[in-house]
């Protein structure tokens, strides 16, 4: 039997000598020997630093951060995996003196900063009160995991001050966004004046280090051995253990290999089509004009009929259901993939910790797994094929009120003449306003007129009250139905939904809404009455009854004025000049209007969607509810079958079906015509709309299992659950071998040495020794030759790298001496693009060790 003996003496610069020794320093000391001697002698170290990949691009870098398997945070598991040593670092407070169950630091995020020069390391990077000392460097790209962990504080002793003094530093503002994998940067962070672009050919130096985070018990100064002073963790080491290593990048216009043409851009998107499942992990969807179309003039249904939906739509670029993103450009491969949402879930939610993905790859037959499961939002880069996966679980709106504004991601309102925005609204106000038709809020009311109450579902921010807000006139004119005032008394008269109807906040659907006058795209539509009287309503009909008036079926006199149905029995029901579109499903969905009929003046009574601009009418205490008509628009979550479905519900003999026929309501929009530019309609025959306007929503619904293959009798290949297909043909190289039309000569014009001339010193060099030109913009394959004017070959070099676009040489001879200044010739042998002769110039320096 053997034991380890481990002898150790604690030394302390600069603590001074008899009689001024300072004890407050030998303490600190002491305490930090102490605990290293509780823990084993085991140094508590950070994450160790990702291995940072650089693309080089015209006046811009593209960066990848990777974990490799030897690397105590490999897949980000520093804290996280139980299963080996490497990945559980604790804080020895929490496991020696408190044991707290909290002792474990836990990966938290990245940072990564651009250094002065290539003279700085990691070690350089912070100052000695701990902060970033941006003389010799700053951060250009941090990220973090969404935890709620934003600030990260550590407490130094002071002991200039006393044994009990603290001083907070802030060791990092943490964006709380999730983690990404990828960034890019074309700013240099220190050049002054106003043109900050990277320049071309210049050497840019980056370091990349990964931190963790623990707080077992926020840090008090009177309980210093108890709390935690140290939560920020940072990294210390590469990995295995390596040099952090610091990683030049140099921008070029070859992209790295000159004549590749590229067809795509950091950031870009692809074009994703949704075979099966619904969902759209918090990215905002919007459909192609082809699927689109699709869905709203309808494709064959089985056993006859038109069925008006995209059955596996695709999305434009950059706007799918899951994101997958062009990381580095010259790396894409002419492949296609499937992607699929694999859960263990046998209900059709998708819980996000039993979640997870694969990409399978149909040119090769790969398949590749996430890393992580829907948990937490994460980047995947897959470096081999150029681009990136992020895919996570979304919350549902009023699921978190405080998260991603409550799941509102994007809603705008566009017209296609942006110079007549025609289209208003009444713009919901607050308190008892007859004005506050969006009840978002908490707020109660006991006043017994009329019905003031918030409903709960939008409290925390009241996001859904602030949509539509490009113009002042359309902003808070429209609300998801479940936040919509609900009061149908006569005294009141700004009841928009209609009561005994709730509708959870969670169904809340992604549509866009088009408004147009293109009459072949125009919505069969079912009329409410909207007048709160029945005494004065036409057919002395209650209100969200159908109107008791003829139908119209789109016909119109010589005149222009609406031709009605004579037909007995043909009533309630017009055209919505427009359709709607749920994102998510691919569905045209149905759309209702009303109009009040004892309105008459505003066009309350013609069955025409043709609101007017008052708002209100009368003084004091006689005011009357106009809303230009109320000729509200309705959008219902149901595949759209011109209202029949809805209709067959009023009538139908279960009570419970009848009074669940508004349970599938979704928006409703209380539009008007713009008052501030006095908008007016065109007549029935110009379509009506002067120009179209599309009003976009975009909420985060959660990925789900839903079956859209009804034309196949239900087969399904990811048993419902999500299933996406997406392909990178497009967007690939072009290899110069491949390009027939490449102009070689303008290639050819492009290829030079740099500097030209040479006098001493270019800033390529790595040490004092050291002399370097560029020789620049050359394809994968080149060599270059440098003669004398004599003719003497004085160095060869070859290039095969298809990631570089340039080499290097040191300005030596084969035998590595230094030449003598003068003219030189450099031919250059460009593989698949020709011959070029550089005449080149040097003036070489004397070595000097001490003052370069």
């Amino acid at each position: 039997m053997t034991n380890d003996i481990t002898i150790g003496a604690v030394w302390v610069s600069d603590a001074g000598g008899c009689p001024n020794t300072s004890f407050r320093k030998i303490r600190v000391a002491d305490d930090l020997a102490q605990s290293l001697f509780d823990n084993n002698f085991q140094t508590i170290e950070g994450p160790e630093a990702p291995r940072m990949v650089v693309r080089a691009l015209d006046r811009k870098l593209v960066f990848y951060l990777a974990n490799d398997p030897i690397s105590n945070n490999y897949q980000e598991k520093y804290g996280y995996d139980l299963s080996e040593a490497k990945y559980r670092v604790v804080s020895p407070k929490a496991a020696n003196y408190v044991k707290s169950p909290d002792s474990l630091y836990k990966f938290e995020g990245y940072r990564v900063f651009q250094l002065r020069s290539r003279y700085v390391t990691a070690a350089d990077i912070f100052a000695e009160d701990g902060t970033v000392d941006n003389s010799v460097a700053i951060e250009v790209f941090k990220c973090d995991i969404r935890n709620g962990v934003t600030r990260v504080i550590n407490y130094e002793k002071n002991t200039d001050v006393s044994d009990t003094t603290y001083v907070p530093v802030i060791k990092v503002e943490g964006d709380d966004s999730g983690i990404r994998h990828s960034f890019e940067i074309s700013q240099d962070a220190f050049a002054e004046g106003e043109e900050k672009r990277l320049v071309n050919y210049k050497n840019y130096y980056f370091v990349a280090v990964a931190y963790a985070h623990n707080n077992f018990a926020p840090f008090n100064a009177k309980r210093a051995d108890s709390t935690q002073d140290l939560a920020y963790l940072e990294s210390s080491k590469g990995a295995g253990g390596s040099p952090i290593a610091v990683v030049t990048g140099t921008p070029n216009p070859a992209n790295g290999d000159m004549g590749t043409v590229l067809n795509a851009a950091y950031g870009d998107g692809v074009i994703i089509k949704r075979i099966e499942g619904a969902g759209n992990g918090a990215n905002a969807l919007t459909m192609s004009d082809s699927s689109e179309n699709q869905a709203v003039f309808g494709v064959p249904a089985a056993g006859g009929g038109t069925l008006h939906q995209a059955l596996q739509p695709t999305y434009k670029a950059g706007n799918g259901p899951v994101t997958v993103k062009v990381v580095d450009p010259v790396k894409l491969k002419p492949y296609d993939f499937e992607l699929y949402l694999v859960s263990n879930d046998t209900t059709s939610q998708m819980k996000a910790d039993s979640t997870s993905w694969k990409l399978v790859n149909l040119t090769t037959g790969d398949v590749i797994y996430s890393e992580r499961n829907l948990q937490t939002a994460n980047e995947q880069v897959i470096e081999d094929y150029g681009f990136s996966v992020a895919i996570g679980q979304a919350p549902r709106p009023s699921d978190s009120q405080d998260l991603r504004r409550n799941g509102m991601l994007y809603n705008d309102v566009i017209f296609s003449d942006p110079s007549n925005p025609w289209l208003a609204g009444v713009s919901d106000q607050e308190d008892r306003s007859y004005l506050n038709w969006i009840r978002s809020g908490n707020k109660t009311d006991t006043f017994r007129l009329c019905n003031f109450e918030d409903i709960k579902g939008d409290s925390a921010g009241q996001y859904y009250e602030k949509l539509l807000e490009r113009y002042s006139t359309t902003l808070g004119t429209w609300a998801p139905w479940a936040l919509a005032a609900k009061d149908s008394s006569t005294a009141c008269g700004f009841g928009v939904a209609r009561n005994g109807h709730s509708v959870a906040l969670t169904a809340l659907p992604s549509v866009d809404i088009v408004i147009t006058k293109d009459k072949s795209k125009w919505t069969r539509s079912v009329v409410f009455e909207m007048n709160e009287e029945p005494l004065l309503a036409e057919g002395r009909v209650d209100k969200f009854s159908v109107r008791s008036h003829q139908s119209w079926n789109m016909d119109v006199d010589a005149s222009g004025r609406p031709v009605y149905s004579t037909i007995e029995g043909d009533t309630g029901y017009s055209w919505f000049p427009g359709y709607a579109i749920n994102q998510e499903t691919g569905e045209r969905l149905n759309i209702y209007f009303g109009e009040d009929s004892y309105l008459k003046v505003h066009n309350g009574d013609d069955m025409i969607w043709n609101p007017t601009s008052t708002i209100l009418e009368g003084t004091g205490g006689n005011i009357a509810v106009v809303f230009g008509g109320k000729h509200y628009i309705y959008i219902e979550n149901s595949r759209y079958d011109s209202g029949r479905a809805f209709v067959a519900a009023i009538s139908h003999p279960s009570d419970f079906i009848r009074q669940a026929r508004f349970n599938k309501m979704a928006w409703v929009g209380v539009p008007l015509l713009n008052y501030l530019t006095n908008a007016k309609l065109t007549s029935l025959n110009d379509g009506l709309i002067p120009n179209d306007v599309r009003i976009s929503f975009k909420v985060s619904r959660p990925y789900t299992k839903y079956n859209t293959d009804i034309n196949n009798n239900g087969t399904l290949r990811n048993n419902g659950f999500p299933l996406y297909y997406f392909s990178t043909k497009d967007i690939a190289p072009i290899k110069l071998a491949d390009n027939a039309n490449a102009d070689k000569d303008a290639l050819l014009d492009r290829i030079h040495a740099v500097p030209n001339p040479y006098y001493g010193y270019t800033g390529y060099e790595l040490n004092r020794y050291d002399t370097r030109i560029k020789i620049i913009n050359l394809p994968q394959r080149a060599t270059v030759s440098v003669y004398s004017l004599d003719g003497t070959l004085v160095r060869r070099l070859e290039k095969d790298n298809a990631n570089q676009s340039f080499v290097d040489w040191d300005i030596r001879n084969a035998k590595g001496l230094p030449i003598a200044s003068g003219m030189y010739l450099i031919h250059v042998n460009a593989e698949g693009i020709g011959e070029k002769v550089i005449r080149w110039f040097g003036a070489m320096r004397p070595i000097d060790i001490t003052n370069y």
